[in-house]
């Protein structure tokens, strides 16, 4: 029955993440993982991208035997479901199997879960690495074998050539065979373990300083505030599709973004009180509450310390990881109270949340990914290769590019050529403009997205439309597309 069940379980996380996988454009950060991904090996290696090589080397190996970029997906599609059954390991090794197999439901409905499932991230195949290696970690301090340790070695260096906050990790999981042993001293072959991951890590401090930089980089850093250590937990339930959409997020201020979320953060808040009851109930006074805590919360902490010290970007995709604390609570609350009524409804209303934000995030448009695919469409239907395509934002020209194929001449806005420049002002504005009205005798199409980035207020789109020199032609999800004539041509 167990196994039977415990499969039931694994093909409804395959079912959910396999639905529409592909229905949606690629994200900006999806293609450029893909086209890092062809690049050669020794490329990979040496490449400044904010990550270690693992994760491209491996996607680029996936891709080549499909030989379809469409594959990608499916590659995080794998390491989800594979650490769905990770979760259901360490359940029932922290707790019971009931808990484990809670658990394991609880991580293939998650949001957040999901939402990284169907993303060609590294975030995903990170998760597996952390859940696998606390599963061979586990396994390891029952019966203290070489191979177990071997295995949890091996685990661990995979897990940090695939992302450097990986490492997070590590201490997280010393507390936790200090806790489970009742004493500070983690033993001979653990010690000998952790040496040899930290050996095996050395080569990274080669590739840190470059990725750093790049990191960096990108934009100006975001350090862990109250704001984003409640969304933290939030989003593990929302998977950025309840309240406010991340599009949405970058023009809110706090407030506004609180007053949004809140009646989700209600609903949520409900469940969490109803089922984490019931699961610190089951807990309590076990050795396994601490290390579901010290999972829950240290890596948020960690990761905290090191936005704000070192100035770096805060994200909670770096630490997605504590959802498996968060599943293996709730697992133990609805195992222990499968019974009881209120936890019923509790878990009927985490499914229907689960539900909803899984619906609003492929087929609502507020919460779907740019569509420059569908864009692409509607231009091969009514443009020609001889027309110019502007982009904004720019760092979208790229994947325009790729939808439309190579015979199309894509300019990037506001500073054709270059990518990351923003429009800060009217003088900005009039001569972005100016070049999207020059006197090549092209027809020009203006595909406007994520201005958030390029034109944050707009000044650019008002320039354009002061002049008479663009029409909403069409819209897609997160995309508007202009139709426009330069003033020469429309005097013919």
């Amino acid at each position: 029955m167990k196994v039977f069940l415990l499969g039931a379980i694994l093909l409804l996380a395959f079912v959910v993440r396999a639905i529409d996988l592909n229905g949606q454009s690629l994200f900006i950060d999806e293609f450029s993982e893909i086209s890092h991904a062809k690049n050669s090996v020794t490329e990979i290696i040496y490449a400044n991208d904010s990550a270690p090589p693992l994760f491209p080397i491996a996607l680029k190996a996936w891709i080549a035997f499909w030989q379809t970029d469409a594959s990608a997906r499916w590659f995080s599609v794998v390491c989800g479901v594979a650490s769905v059954l990770c979760v259901w390991g360490i359940g029932r090794r922290l707790v019971d199997d009931a808990t484990g197999l809670a658990a394991a439901f609880v991580t293939a409905i998650l949001p957040m879960h999901v939402f990284y499932s169907q993303f060609v991230r590294c975030y995903s195949l990170m998760f597996l690495c952390v859940a696998l290696d606390l599963w061979l970690l586990l396994r390891a301090l029952d019966r203290d074998r070489i191979g177990d340790w071997i295995a949890f070695v091996v685990v661990a260096v995979l897990g940090a050539y695939t992302h450097y906050y990986f490492v997070i990790f590590l201490p997280v999981s010393i507390l936790v065979i200090c806790w489970s042993r009742h004493h500070w001293w983690i033993g001979k072959r653990a010690v000998a373990a952790y040496a040899a991951v930290g050996i095996a890590m050395l080569p990274l401090l080669w590739l840190l300083p470059g990725d750093l930089a790049f990191q960096k980089g990108l934009r100006d850093p975001r350090p862990l505030n109250a704001a984003t250590f409640g969304y933290t937990y939030f989003s593990i339930f929302n998977g950025y599709t309840l309240g406010p959409s991340t599009s949405e997020l970058q023009t809110m201020t706090a407030r506004q973004a609180i007053r949004g979320a809140a009646p989700w953060a209600a609903a949520v808040g409900v469940i969490l009180l109803v089922l984490g009851y019931a699961g610190w109930r089951r807990l309590r006074g076990e050795r396994s509450l601490l290390v579901i805590l010290a999972l829950g919360v240290l890596p948020v902490a960690i990761l905290g310390f090191l936005s704000i010290a070192g100035g770096l970007n805060y994200n909670v995709r770096f630490v997605t990881w504590i959802m498996i604390a968060a599943a293996v609570w709730l697992g133990a609350g609805i195992a222990a109270g499968r019974r009881q009524r209120l936890v019923q409804l509790a878990c009927a209303a985490l499914i229907l949340l689960s539900a909803l934000a899984f619906y609003n995030h492929h087929w609502v448009a507020r919460y779907e990914e740019e569509d420059l695919r569908g864009a692409a469409s509607y231009l091969h239907a009514h443009a020609t290769t001889n027309d110019t395509v502007y982009v904004v934002s720019d760092y979208l020209a790229d994947l325009m590019r790729y939808y439309l194929g190579d015979k199309w001449h894509v300019v990037e806005l506001p500073s054709p050529g270059n990518v990351n420049h923003v429009v800060h002002n009217n003088t900005d504005a009039r001569q972005a403009a100016d070049l999207a009205t020059d006197a090549s005798g092209r027809q020009a199409w203006l595909i406007y997205s994520r201005p958030f980035h390029g034109d944050p207020e707009g000044l650019l789109l008002k320039t354009l439309e002061s002049r008479d020199s663009l029409e909403l032609a069409a819209t897609c999800p997160g995309v508007a597309i202009y139709r426009g004539e330069h003033p020469h041509v429309a005097a013919k």
